[in-house]
């Protein structure tokens, strides 16, 4: 099937609208337009009653995630991310860390300074996932003005995954991976890998 791209515009106020819903679902904003699409889509063809439109809207929906038509782990991975994110036991804790907007804290520099010698890698975070953006604790080697601002919103974070899973998240190539490869960090933050 072939792939067709399209340009759309918005102002300034509906992307940034755009961008924060996108990051509160945990996609990116590409993804959040491709699902709205596809709504109006279903919602106008059932109107009409078109016959067979379920079917339609089935292989249309996977293959705008990417997935082969009967493909359901991705859109259940990117559920379950969004789900453990807003757990609220989870986000109690966080916030009963008191670090969530801290200042520079030298023992979360000193752990990223470490992580980048160990690993040779030129960027190094520690992060703290709360239910709308990740905050970092610490973050070496990040261009501006995310090291200014110490924090991205859920669209950037590759660190939702890992909450969700609860165990490393390790990944070779954020472009190819199958949860990853869609999320804005890799075009915005140059991040690659974890």
């Amino acid at each position: 099937m072939p792939m067709r791209a399209t340009t759309v515009r918005f102002s300034d106020t509906v992307w940034k609208l755009l961008e924060r819903e996108a990051g509160a679902e945990g996609v990116s904003a590409a993804q959040f337009v491709r699902d709205a699409t596809i709504t109006r889509i279903a919602y106008v063809m059932g109107q009409r009653g078109d016959a067979g439109f379920e079917e339609a809207l089935g292989r249309a929906t996977a293959f705008a995630e990417g997935l082969p038509p009967t493909g359901t782990e991705r859109r259940q991975a990117l559920l379950d991310a969004a789900a453990a994110v807003n757990d609220p036991d989870r986000l109690e804790a966080v916030r009963a860390t008191t670090l969530l907007d801290s200042d520079v804290v030298p023992s979360f520099d000193r752990l990223a300074r470490l992580a980048s010698h160990v690993l040779n890698a030129p960027v190094a975070l520690v992060s703290l996932v709360s239910s709308d953006r990740q905050f970092f604790m610490s973050c070496l080697g990040l261009p501006e003005p995310w090291a200014s601002r110490r924090e991205a919103p859920l669209s950037h974070s590759f660190c939702q995954h890992a909450v969700a899973r609860r165990e490393p998240l390790l990944v070779d190539d954020a472009c190819e991976h199958e949860l990853l490869r869609d999320n804005l960090a890799i075009r915005d933050m140059g991040v690659m890998f974890l």
